[in-house]
């Protein structure tokens, strides 16, 4: 029995809703925030930094790769659909590029088999920096988790977990943080904010192509 459109978004949407899931523990991790004082190495003096659980920044990175592999997930049936009884190619994705003329260079084999209408409808998405800045930043911050290093969440932190060892805390300064965020005030509200916003946007997205998904 072929799969319905309903059923093809069930499909697609558990990586949201795991992404859901992640967002409520990172919640949770939050509440954990203490300060934590620390002694500055080049002027002796003492300085109060908020102190994380790693799960913040491991949680954070899970949120945006499922986010990422939703997207994905959409383009795959988009060709199941679009050309029924072709294998989609490792090739196929959903494209989202650095500008709009990578985007016209790029996405070519990543929609191949989709139907028209599907490739015109992620066209007018302008899945791309200056576009929809949303998805150029799932797509940036997901590559920078899997291939790089760790997402930052703030300027200065000092993240701990019994794993560590003795000194039980990692500190992290960065002068352009991934995600900004107050956490002596807000208890990273912002950090929670953002990802809010990123994880309704795929999903409001994500739903918009059922119709195409028949």
């Amino acid at each position: 029995m072929p799969l319905s459109a309903e059923d093809r978004l069930v499909l697609i949407r558990i990586k949201i809703e795991r992404a859901r899931k992640h967002l409520q523990g990172l919640a949770e991790d939050l509440l954990a925030v203490e300060k934590h004082t620390i002694v500055e190495k080049e002027s002796g003096s003492f300085k109060t930094v908020p102190m994380l659980p790693w799960g913040v920044i491991a949680a954070t990175g899970d949120i945006v790769h499922n986010l990422r592999s939703a997207l994905d997930h959409l383009a795959w049936q988009l060709v199941c659909v679009g050309t029924p009884g072709m294998e989609p190619t490792r090739q196929v994705g959903f494209p989202i590029a650095i500008d709009a003329d990578t985007y016209n260079t790029e996405k070519t084999a990543k929609v191949n088999g989709m139907s028209e209408d599907a490739k015109e409808k992620i066209d007018r998405l302008q899945p791309y920096k200056g576009g929809d800045d949303n998805l150029w930043r799932i797509h940036e911050l997901d590559n920078i988790d899997k291939h790089r290093t760790l997402l930052t969440v703030a300027y200065d932190v000092t993240l701990a977990a019994d794993w560590i060892g003795a000194f039980r805390g990692y500190r992290i300064v960065t002068e352009a943080p991934n995600f900004g965020g107050d956490f002596d005030r807000q208890v990273g509200q912002n950090l929670l904010s953002s990802l809010r916003d990123l994880v309704n946007h795929v999903d409001q997205l994500v739903r918009g192509f059922k119709a195409l998904l028949e």
